[in-house]
């Protein structure tokens, strides 16, 4: 039986929480997705659609280096939020270490690999005889700078899920910020080429690294170098790795769509039909700003409630990810779709075949966009806990009903093959997370028959009294001691200021068959400063051999946690 009074608080930490992640991750990415925006601009303003068509045919270059990149990234992220969310904050490091050395490595192979091959990669990228020379100096450039590019998209993910958002906020501003000024300066004022481009995208990205060495600085934080192995604690790669599979996956067939949307659209539309993509790729990066931010926002909140197995806080994460996702998409989707012509004005498109196709092209894509906001956030649910199967299977199925449609339709309407066929890959994933997923039954946030008890209310003694005396209902009798000495003593001993923190209060059953009690308070740091404060006294211990398992102090974004857990 639950036992709810009043989830106020929980539910407005929540969303706090969820704010000082989200809004970070989209000022970031918004900077770090105009950039390659402003590239196309520069390049289709100065040098023409012809150039504009070579970003086009060197894009699946991005993704196939992004596998990387999400498998480090993401499958390392998530790793160390669920290191935070459970107390393992040795396990934490160990993963950190292990996923920078991995994808550097990666990278760097393959980026020399992929420049002593260029020629055969610019064949088989599908390059025209009007832009091989673009697409050759852009690429050059670009694989020589690849590994920052892994390395700041692999770190956005893992900062984010390490409780700093914002600096890895200031480290999408920064590669932004220098990128534009590059691209403008090259372009416009030194009369440069396109590699101008490419060395402001992957410069950018390197000072965004260096930007992010800061992280390293804080001793309170689970990322660090942990340099001496240890076989018995050594984590596994395939550990690693696993959360960011479904993303690895989606790269490694975004690739191939790509690549086959580049030869359709070339060998029925020549350099045209490469313009149209490169200007339905901006709209899609516009589109992941939001897609995106929201989505990577849900990982660290979902991987910690995970963590501590609150069952009830995950679709409360998942309910309020998605409500919010469809209300930030809205206005872009609408804007594009009444006004596509706006795009061709602002690319300078001058191509009569362009002019033409591509307003019903923009159309299509809006409307996939908002579509790809919900399966995105479903994805991310199921990345965090634990069923990166469900999420790759989801992936596997855009991409093969997407490509089936593109070789489909290619025929019929051959201009619009590749949007309308990822408009009908995205329903199809959106129908496979409804239907046997089951991602939208069971919504609300006191189903999970997990939540034993859950309340909410400020750090007086009073209310943490009425709280402790609710909670000896669901622990047995002798563990009331330990978990007033260890957690709402030291609590009430900290706010003996004056201070009056909105708190929440919840009693879950283990999946151990024990039970945790978690004490949430809205601060910006915590106000316990002494880890002692928190621990059972060896004594306590001894008593409760077989029952106690640990008393943990975490965070997540300015949402500071008390947990103990207790064995059955």
């Amino acid at each position: 039986m639950i036992t709810v009074r009043n989830i106020k608080e929980e539910q407005r930490m929540m969303r706090r929480a969820f704010a000082k992640y989200i809004i970070p991750t989209i000022i970031a990415l918004l900077f770090g997705q105009v950039a390659p925006i402003v590239d196309s601009l520069c390049i289709s303003d100065a040098l023409g659609e012809s150039a504009l068509s070579a970003i086009s045919t060197i894009n699946p270059v991005y993704y196939f280096f992004n596998i990387i990149a999400v498998l480090g990234g993401v499958g390392g992220g998530v790793g160390i939020a669920k290191a935070s969310g459970s107390g393992e904050k040795e396990k934490g490091g160990r993963i950190f270490t292990r996923t920078i050395v991995t994808i550097t490595a990666a990278s760097l192979v393959l980026s020399v690999l992929c420049l002593i091959f260029i020629e055969p990669l610019l064949v088989f990228l599908s390059v025209t005889p009007e832009n091989h020379g673009y697409a050759r100096e852009y690429l050059t450039v670009l694989l020589a700078g690849m590994v920052f590019y892994v390395l700041n998209f692999s770190l956005t993910y893992i900062l984010t899920d390490d409780n700093n958002p914002n600096l890895a906020m200031a480290g999408g501003i920064v590669a932004g910020v220098v990128n534009i000024i590059i691209d403008y300066a090259g372009i416009y004022v030194l009369k440069q080429g396109i590699w101008v481009t490419a060395f402001g995208t992957v410069f950018g990205m390197f000072v965004s690294c260096l930007v992010f060495l800061l992280h390293l600085r804080k001793k309170d934080r689970i990322c660090r170098i942990v340099l001496k192995k240890d076989v018995k604690r050594e984590v596994p790669l395939k550990e690693i790795i696993s959360p960011g599979a479904p993303g690895g996956i989606q790269y490694i067939l975004f690739t191939v769509q790509f690549l086959l949307i580049n030869r359709l659209l070339s060998s029925h539309m020549g350099t045209s039909g490469l313009g149209n993509a490169a200007i339905v790729e901006n709209i899609e990066l516009i589109g992941t700003i939001f897609t995106s931010g929201i989505g990577e926002a849900v990982l660290p909140l979902f991987a910690s409630y995970y963590g501590e197995e609150n069952y009830g806080g995950l679709k409360l994460v998942k309910r309020s990810a998605l409500v919010l996702g469809q209300i930030v998409m809205l206005p872009l989707v609408l804007f594009l779709f009444l006004r596509p012509e706006c795009l061709i004005t602002l690319f300078s498109i001058e191509d009569p075949l362009m002019i033409k196709t591509l307003p019903s092209a923009v159309r299509i894509t809006v409307i996939t966009l908002y579509i790809i906001m919900t399966n995105s956030v479903l994805t991310s649910c199921l990345q965090s806990t634990g069923e990166e199967k469900k999420a790759s299977f989801s992936v596997i199925l855009l991409a093969v009903v997407q490509i089936t449609f593109t070789l489909l339709l290619s025929g019929i309407y051959p201009e619009n093959a590749p949007w309308l066929a990822a408009l009908i890959g995205n329903l199809f994933v959106f129908a496979y997370f409804a239907i046997f997923c089951k991602q939208f039954s069971n919504m609300g946030l006191h189903s999970a028959d997990n939540i034993c008890m859950i309340t909410s209310g400020y750090s007086v003694k009073e209310e943490i009294e009425g709280f402790f005396n609710a909670a000896r209902e669901f622990i047995a009798e002798k563990d009331a001691g330990l978990l007033w000495s260890s957690l709402f003593e030291p609590f009430l001993s900290a706010v003996r200021d004056g201070r009056k923190l909105p708190c929440s209060f919840l009693v879950l059953k283990k999946d151990n068959g024990g039970h945790s009690v978690i004490l949430r308070y809205d601060s910006r740091k915590s106000i316990i400063e002494n880890d002692s404060m928190v621990e059972a006294d060896a004594e306590d211990k001894e008593e409760t051999e077989g029952l106690y398992n640990q008393c943990i102090r975490s965070e997540f974004n300015f949402v500071q946690r008390l947990m103990i857990n207790f064995r059955q």
